[in-house]
């Protein structure tokens, strides 16, 4: 294997270790280390670009680390939907309390006057 294929191989390795990382933090709603780990992420994929794989993509390694990436990113996808629906439930939750406070008062300091 060449130098740039053994160069190429551990920045995906990396890559793939960051992006297993940011499953773990997503799943214990631990934001911030998941942000911190997506931008860690960009660096890589920044370096990844730069650098020349040697054919390394071709390789049945490189073939096989693309599909374990591929099938935890859509893990990551789905994850980050689940909990956009939860914020957006919530959300409309207390909006609906926030709605309903005012004129409940409201009342409430009617029926005494």
């Amino acid at each position: 294997m060449s130098d740039q294929c053994q160069c190429s191989r551990g920045l995906w390795r990396n890559y793939l270790f960051v992006t297993r990382e940011m499953g773990k933090f997503l799943a214990q709603v631990n934001v911030d280390m998941f942000l911190n780990l997506l931008e860690q992420r960009e660096k890589l994929q920044k370096e990844i670009e730069k650098a020349d794989d040697g054919g390394f993509k071709d390789l049945p390694e490189g073939q096989q680390l693309a599909g374990e990436l591929e099938q935890i990113n859509e893990e990551l996808v789905c994850q980050l939907e689940r909990m956009r629906n939860q914020l957006e439930k919530q959300q409309k939750i207390s909006v609906a309390y926030d709605v309903m406070r005012p004129s409940f008062l409201g009342n409430r300091m009617d029926q005494k006057g």
